[in-house]
């Protein structure tokens, strides 16, 4: 008996076939054939959930391929309350830290300026639907500080409100724009999107 695909009735695909032998011959039956079509039916089901969850894993392994590859520091935060989720190969080497150690941290635990009332109006505007971008410092887990650029914005995966944070160093960026006296500032606004201010000074 062919197993066939029941996802498309109008062009079934055969994924295999249920054959039982006997020791002596033996004529098939109604009985027979109702446990042959049964047993059809659950090895559809078996194979085909098989294939979906091969599909899942495959399309995980590649997305977390993508994650740890970009070159930009990647936060996943929880957006109800924060805590991190996840977090990507350049974050971890960026504060020092292990991916376990940053699962379920706060934003203050590298971030000295992100004050529960700070990280509570982010979120609250984040949950609006907002898109924030703004100028932090970071702690490594030696201690040390350097300037980073925070884009975040919000999204919903399996049932789950979260915050997705792109973090990137300014260091050098901002000796370029410091060795020629200048600043650089980086800022969002509800409704005007994001822009980055250089200011140089004018020498006449």
């Amino acid at each position: 008996l062919p197993v066939r695909s029941r996802r498309h009735p109008d062009r079934p695909l055969a994924l295999g076939v249920v054959a039982l032998h006997f020791r002596a011959a033996c004529a098939a039956d109604a009985e027979l054939e109702r446990a042959l079509a049964e047993a059809g039916h659950l090895a559809c089901i078996a194979i085909e959930a098989e294939r979906a969850v091969g599909g899942l894993r495959e399309r995980e392994a590649r997305f977390r391929a993508l994650f740890d590859h970009a070159t930009d520091a990647l936060f996943v935060h929880d957006a109800a309350d924060g805590a991190g989720g996840d977090a990507n190969r350049q974050a971890c080497e960026s504060l020092g830290r292990t991916r376990d150690e940053l699962i379920g941290k706060l934003p203050s635990d590298f971030d000295p300026d992100a004050s529960p009332d700070k990280l509570a109006h982010l979120i609250g505007r984040l949950n609006g639907g907002e898109a924030l971008m703004f100028d932090a410092q970071h702690r490594r887990a030696d201690g040390t500080m350097f300037p980073v650029e925070i884009r975040i914005r919000n999204f919903h995966s399996g049932g789950r409100s979260l915050n997705l944070a792109v973090v990137r160093d300014t260091t050098e960026r901002r000796k370029i724009a410091e060795r020629h006296g200048g600043t650089l500032i980086a800022k969002s606004a509800p409704g005007k999107g994001a822009a980055f201010i250089v200011t140089l000074p004018c020498h006449m």
